[in-house]
């Protein structure tokens, strides 16, 4: 996971990584990354990748910034 700490749009954000996994080719990876000096800086990430052995062919990825008015403390949105 050392990788995600060199993208430059996280370069500056503390990154958790809440669950990952690998099987059958796929590989994925859900992080939660904040700016501590930023209020509301927050964002979730789902990265999916394909693999051919140890090459990534393919490349998907969701982002989305965390709400600062939840509802729900739980809840993305």
């Amino acid at each position: 996971m050392e990788f995600l700490f060199n993208i430059p749009a996280y370069k500056d954000m503390n990154l958790t990584v809440l669950r990952s996994g690998v099987d059958d080719g796929l590989g994925w990876v859900h992080i939660v990354g904040c700016d501590g000096a930023k209020p509301g800086s927050c964002v979730q990430a789902a990265d999916i990748y394909r693999f051919e052995g140890t090459c990534i062919m393919e490349h998907w990825a969701v982002i989305q910034r965390e709400k600062t008015d939840k509802v729900n403390e739980l809840s993305m949105w």
